[in-house]
């Protein structure tokens, strides 16, 4: 039914919505494949066809050739009218990789990149791509392997004829680079990595900035049918995009046929006659939207370099320091590293600058050095470090065994000049050069068959570094790029983020106690009553106190701390020795039960469990710290267990110590599970009843934390605490009441932001925890308790049992460690300061990767 305006006239319909084709080229039929597979996974505009098309029977056609050959393709697809209403991506999606190997297996275009959630290249393109081309029809071709960012409004390509999209850049690009000359958005003419002393006589340098080739070109409608006539002929030879196409055009540069043909070309000078013939009176254009940008990951280290060095670029491609990852932090410190599809088994690490990791298992990020790239690591062998400026990837080849690839980020593949650093001619003196090229071969670095294969990983990974060793099989980059199994390598990936996206983790940060300690430790709490005054904390802007659970197919529980212990629980006998504090994992093994994965008067393990779990905690800080983190450790491996509140963790994380047989208050766990300030107070009773008050504070309450030198052993002193309140010694009663109303007056001067008051608190609190045990305050301690003191500190006291560990200053300025360690004079010596900020989270589950 047509509609009618209000003059009764008929309102035009509204135009179709564009059809989109997505076109794919690849090297061969195998790449092809590839990329069907890859383009089926997408997620695209409505209406849209996807192709992939390789180069005709394996011969290398050239960017030209591959453009023409994809127009073939499409117009074979949807018939003569192939452009109505239509627009065309034509992406090449880049050969074998060679310069930055880690990317060759699964190709430039499709590999995945640090967003959230993450993207290929491809993914990229097509959107920024869609954005510039809104409400166009014709033909736009790409580099797959390109990234590109631009403004919100970009401009338009619908101008006729061609149109090339250059990118604003220092002027000192366009010597390595395609630039156009423009004027008014006019192409007069193309260069290509033209000298500076060139591009200033062309007229391309303006205010120091050239317009750069993206890589990115729009033909309109006219144009595009006129090259889809020239296909046939043309693809049966080497044809480039720029050398035989744009320079033929008008405003390519190029005066007369004459100096068309004279141009460096491998298509024949027939063919480019008629190619001149046919497009020297295209126009060609240039649009160089202001605030964009593009960058061309050629190398290992470009690919550094755009993942890891902060810039406008990097913000607006939406890149960030971990995706889709769990296990580290990452430090912001201008040149961060990158964690991509990675989990690191032991939590709270973080990368070291300027390296990416990828598609890995690692034990620890401190076995990655700085600027490196790591792919697809299953397992490192033991003890094993990556040192700097290294690129190790590991690879499943068709056969099921693994080579990993292990050389310097900057060794230059294409050649033959370095090898890990060490000058390639020293390599080949250990070597026979027939052992490491077959004697047809072109020797460079990728044909070099250096790498050796092995039937694990962790094998192949320790066969790497000895490229002396001439005895066994090894392939060269090449040879693994034919042999490696991409379903394999695929499937790795794929079962990494699945086992990612089931893993919970918890994180706590650590307890200042203020006032009030000791009256919580039980039968002192029971019988006088207690109550804390205490913060949670970062450690130098971290939480270092964590657990993580993941599912595992195998009926097992595999219980790790840190890298220092490993347990693998398979029947409920391996649990037999959890109530021994110094039992490998006794902790964990107590959580298991409190938290009732495991009934241990039940039945067989195997057939109480649905599946396997691997726990894995860590403490990022010394042993016998005073900062609680035994007990809200043990609250972070129930949370990771079960759901439960904040309360509830409190709770089961006192069971967990009860199962553990150590003895401790209720303090720690409330410190570390709530956040910022509170004060907790328990009921005189033979139950524990508690109640936790959280305390808004003013901004002006400020801490830093010093790491004496000496750890402390809490359980000796608390036996001792103990002995004296059984017996009723001295004034210990009084000295509990005592402990009991500074907590409470502490909690007061915190909501007012009573600096001063605090400091006075801590104070009374450290006379009454040095009367409650003898020995609390080593002699070097005292010193340094008095030295700032002198200087004028708000107040300052041991944390914790005392006896060593960390001393917590109130300072009068925020972050005062420059104050603190010039008061500390003399005694600085084997002491450490740190930031302390107060955490207003407390203990927080996460499930699934995490981002930043």
């Amino acid at each position: 039914m047509a509609s009618y305006a209000s003059d009764g006239r008929a309102t035009p319909p509204p135009p179709p919505a564009t059809k989109l084709l997505v076109v794919v080229t690849a090297a061969n039929e195998l790449q092809a494949t590839s990329a069907r597979i890859e383009l089926a996974k997408r997620s695209l505009p409505a209406h849209t066809k996807t192709i992939a098309v390789a180069d005709p029977a394996g011969r290398r056609i050239g960017s030209g050739g591959g453009t023409l050959n994809a127009l073939k393709a499409a117009h074979d697809l949807l018939g003569d009218a192939w452009l109505d209403n239509r627009l065309i991506l034509i992406i090449h999606s880049g050969g074998d990789s060679q310069r930055a190997p880690s990317q060759s297996v699964c190709g430039k275009a499709w590999s995945l990149l640090p967003t959230v959630p993450p993207k290929a290249p491809v993914d990229l393109l097509i959107e920024q791509l869609l954005k510039l081309c809104a409400g166009a029809h014709g033909v736009v071709v790409a580099c797959g392997d390109v990234l590109l960012k631009l403004p919100d409004e970009p401009g338009s390509l619908a101008n006729q004829g061609v149109t090339g999209l250059a990118v604003p850049a220092p002027k000192d690009y366009g010597t390595r680079h395609g630039v156009y000359v423009s004027r008014e958005g006019r192409c007069s003419q193309y260069l290509q990595k033209a000298s500076p002393a060139e591009l200033e006589r062309a007229g391309a340098v303006v205010d120091d900035k050239v317009a750069l080739d993206s890589g990115v070109v729009f033909f309109d409608v006219a144009t595009s049918r006129k090259l889809v006539a020239l296909a046939d002929a043309a693809i049966r030879h080497r044809v480039e995009l720029y050398g035989d196409l744009i320079q033929a055009l008008d405003g390519g540069g190029v005066a007369s046929e004459d100096a068309f043909l004279a141009l460096k070309s491998d298509a024949p000078l027939s063919l480019r006659r008629i190619l001149y013939e046919q497009l020297r009176d295209v126009p060609l254009h240039v649009l160089t939207p202001r605030d964009s940008a593009f960058a061309h990951v050629g190398t290992s280290q470009e690919l550094l370099d755009v993942l890891c060095r902060p810039s406008l670029f990097r913000e607006g491609l939406g890149l960030h320091a971990l995706s889709q990852s769990v296990g580290a932090s990452s430090e912001d410190d201008g040149v961060r590293g990158v964690l991509l599809n990675s989990l690191v088994a032991c939590g709270a690490s973080s990368l070291i600058a300027g390296s990416f990791v990828e598609h890995s298992r690692l034990a620890s990020l401190d076995v990655v050095g700085a600027n490196c790239v790591v792919s697809c690591v299953r397992g490192l062998p033991p003890g094993f470090r990556i040192p700097p400026d290294t690129l190790l990837q590991q690879t499943q080849l068709s056969d099921g065994r693994f080579v990993c690839v292990m050389m310097g980020v900057k060794d230059d593949v294409k050649g033959m000049d370095t090898l890990r650093g060490e000058p390639f001619s020293q390599v080949l003196e250990r070597l026979q050069s027939d052992d490491v090229w077959p004697s047809d071969t072109t020797k460079t670095l990728w044909t070099a068959r250096l790498w050796p294969i092995r039937e694990t990983p962790e094998d192949a990974t320790r066969a790497a570094l000895l490229t002396d060793d001439w005895l066994g099989e090894k392939l060269s980059l090449a040879d693994i790029l034919q042999q490696a199994d991409r379903g394999a390598e695929l499937a790795w990936r794929d079962a990494l983020r699945d086992h990612i996206s089931h893993t919970v983790t918890a994180t706590a940060p650590l307890r200042i106690d203020l006032a009030g300690g000791w009256s919580d430790t039980p039968p002192i709490c029971h019988e006088a009553g207690g109550a804390v005054c205490n913060v949670a904390v970062t450690l130098d802007g971290k939480r270092p106190v964590g657990c993580r659970c993941s599912p595992l197919a195998r009926k097992e529980l595999i219980l790790r701390i840190e890298d220092t212990q490993t347990c693998v629980v398979t029947s409920l006998e391996d649990l037999g020795d959890r109530s021994d504090p110094r039992a490998p994992c006794a902790l964990l093994k107590c959580a298991l039960v409190v938290a009732g994965v495991v009934d241990v008067d039940g039945p067989p393990l195997q057939e109480q469990l649905q599946h396997g779990l691997e726990l894995t905690s860590w403490s990022r800080v010394p042993t016998g710290s005073g900062l609680g983190t035994s007990s809200i450790l043990a609250a972070c491996a129930v949370a990771v267990l079960r759901e439960g509140s904040r309360q509830q963790l409190v709770e089961d994380a006192l069971k967990v110590e009860a199962e553990l047989t150590t003895k401790g208050g209720w303090q720690d766990q409330i410190g570390g599970v709530y956040p910022g300030f509170k004060l907790a107070v328990s009921q005189k009773s033979d139950k524990l009843i508690l109640n936790v008050k959280e305390l808004s504070s003013a901004s002006d309450l400020h801490f830093v934390l010093i790491y004496t030198g000496t750890a402390r052993l809490a359980r000796d002193i608390l036996d001792r605490v103990l002995e004296r309140w059984r017996a009723k010694e001295g004034s210990v009663v009084e000295d509990v009441a005592s402990l009991v109303a500074g907590a409470k007056r502490s909690a007061a001067a915190v909501v007012t932001g009573d600096a001063v008051v605090v400091g006075e608190e801590l104070d009374k609190y450290w006379t009454l925890k040095k009367r409650m045990a003898a020995g609390a305050q080593p002699p070097r301690v005292a010193a340094m308790l008095a030295a700032l003191k002198r200087a004028g500190v708000h107040g300052a006291a041991l944390c914790g049992a005392g006896g060593g560990g960390f001393l917590v200053v109130v300072t009068k300025e925020a972050d005062d460690r420059a104050g603190v360690l010039e008061a500390l004079g003399v005694w600085k010596a084997g002491a450490s300061l740190h930031r302390c900020d107060v955490d207003r989270e407390g203990l927080v589950v996460a499930r699934g990767a995490s981002s930043s």
